[in-house]
């Protein structure tokens, strides 16, 4: 089996293809295997061709690899925009306080992270992981820095992880899902970069400059890719969402469809 094959192999539609951000993906992924294709066949081709010398087939493969490379370039760039997009909805699923105008709640947290000042690291576990623990507890502990609580970096990632895969235990399955998908184009892209970089007989150092000179990106079309994949990803878990914070995604809807509009 080979590369490709293999990448294909575990593209899971039956997991990937229900969510809109790995649908658009998907046809990325399938590019950048196809970059990979085109110039191996390139390569294949004219290595048989007797009339050529061996420069010749080096120019005629690097001008094949400068004509894929728009192509991987939209790639990376979807990958790139797509990975920025999830970590966004990662940090959202996060507890965190919804109307930071209201100061009786702000006295409140601030009172529970003092409370939590006095309690050793076990007790403040005890209290993230019990499901009946109010949400104001998490906002106060999640909310500012680990010095508000007494809680180091380390012990709190592992808090916030806990707390996210409590509540938000659908979301976050969607946002796993999603995160495979991104896997692959990022194998995808990989493996066209390399197979570019090599026809092109460019250096891994040099490769970011020649795509740039081989395939400039338009900044209008790039900003429009951005908004799309963004879009995608506010829409991609809004099904598991209860139905109030569904609604508070329009506006970010409305938003990113703006930026599209203004890019286009």
């Amino acid at each position: 089996m080979t590369a490709i094959d293999t990448l294909k192999s575990r593209w899971h539609g039956d997991r990937f293809d229900k969510h809109q951000l790995a649908l658009v993906v998907r046809g990325h992924f399938h590019n950048a295997l196809n970059v990979h294709e085109v110039v191996e066949a390139a390569r294949v081709e004219l290595s048989a061709d007797k009339t050529l010398s061996e420069i010749g087939r080096r120019q005629k493969l690097a001008t094949v690899a400068a004509k894929e490379a728009a192509r991987f370039a939209r790639a990376q760039r979807a990958h790139a925009s797509a990975v920025e997009s999830m970590g966004n909805k990662r940090k959202e699923l996060a507890p965190t306080v919804k109307d930071k105008t209201n100061l009786a709640d702000a006295a409140l947290r601030q009172e529970i992270r003092t409370a939590l000042k006095g309690m050793d690291r076990g007790a403040i576990a005890r209290i993230v992981n019990d499901p009946t623990t109010d949400t104001i507890v998490l906002e106060a502990i999640f909310e500012g820095p680990t010095i508000l609580t007494g809680i180091d970096a380390a012990m709190r990632d592992q808090l916030l992880k806990a707390a996210i895969e409590r509540t938000a235990g659908p979301a976050l399955i969607a946002l796993q899902e999603q995160d495979e998908a991104l896997g692959l184009l990022s194998a995808a892209v990989r493996l066209a970069g390399n197979t570019l970089s090599n026809a092109a007989d460019v250096r891994p150092e040099g490769f970011g400059k020649w795509l740039d000179t081989v395939a400039p990106g338009d900044p209008k079309e790039a900003q429009a890719e951005a908004a799309k994949i963004n879009r995608e990803a506010i829409a991609a878990n809004a099904a598991a969402l209860p139905l109030a914070e569904r609604m508070s995604l329009v506006d970010q809807l409305l938003a990113s469809n703006v930026a599209e509009f203004k890019a286009s």
